[in-house]
């Protein structure tokens, strides 16, 4: 590891872009996922070999790690949680479904109803791999649209 730590710190630093705190955080993830996989490293690898290894471990583990470092969000869960549109929250329910497309209006509407998501790929006719990802961009909206107008 201390033979490729300039590149663990270049990859560490390209995804904490600038925020000294974050590259911390990342080189310790990232030095601890290689110390773990190390084994996996096999034995004899020329130096470009090890290098481009070093370079994916470490940017999986940054990835991995922004992605579960995520801002608050806007839960499916609370949405569902909130009564029906002629409670005083049916504005905020409409303000914050109304950039949806009708897909994503779709999906949150089977998700509401309680069906899971092989379920509701299967009443779309989709793969229940494009309904996480039209659940997330639909979150993602809803949360933006959230902050935009609740958060200070």
């Amino acid at each position: 590891m201390e033979r490729h730590r300039q590149r663990i710190e270049w990859v560490c630093w390209h995804y904490a872009d600038g925020e000294v705190s974050l590259f911390k955080d990342l080189m310790q993830e990232s030095l601890l996922v290689l110390w773990r996989r190390l084994e996996s490293l096999r034995e004899g690898s020329n130096s470009l070999k090890e290098l481009a290894w070093v370079t994916w471990q470490c940017r999986s583990a940054c990835s991995r790690f922004l992605r579960h470092k995520t801002p608050q969000w806007v839960s499916l869960d609370e949405v569902t949680e909130i009564p029906d549109e002629d409670s005083d929250h049916g504005e905020l329910i409409e303000e914050l479904t109304e950039d949806l497309n009708p897909k994503e209006q779709e999906v949150l509407k089977h998700t509401l109803k309680g069906l899971k998501s092989k379920e509701i790929a299967s009443a779309m006719h989709i793969d229940p791999a494009e309904v996480s990802r039209i659940r997330y961009r639909m979150v993602e909206k809803m949360r933006k649209t959230y902050e935009k107008h609740y958060k200070s």
